[in-house]
């Protein structure tokens, strides 16, 4: 028996604006039972995801606050509108 991606993803992504803060992440990761959320800009294009293990990472490991913006930096290999 296979599994697809279908079989066990969401219908709806949750997404935060890029300039939110940790606490709203974490409200709207708890709001919406995820342990992720997607990173859009202004317009709704995807810039990023935040998952529990990034947030659980950053409080562990004050270094790695730093290469948080550098993996977010990278532009995303789909576009919605491509």
């Amino acid at each position: 028996m296979s599994i697809n991606v279908r079989d066990v993803t969401g219908h709806a992504a949750i997404a935060v604006l890029e300039e939110a803060s940790i606490a709203e992440i974490v409200d709207a990761m708890n709001h919406f039972a995820v342990g992720a959320v997607a990173l859009i800009d202004v317009v709704g294009h995807p810039v990023g995801i935040v998952s529990e293990y990034d947030l659980l990472v950053m409080e562990a490991d004050p270094e790695w606050r730093g290469h948080a913006g550098k993996a977010r930096s990278r532009q995303p290999s789909l576009r919605p509108d491509s």
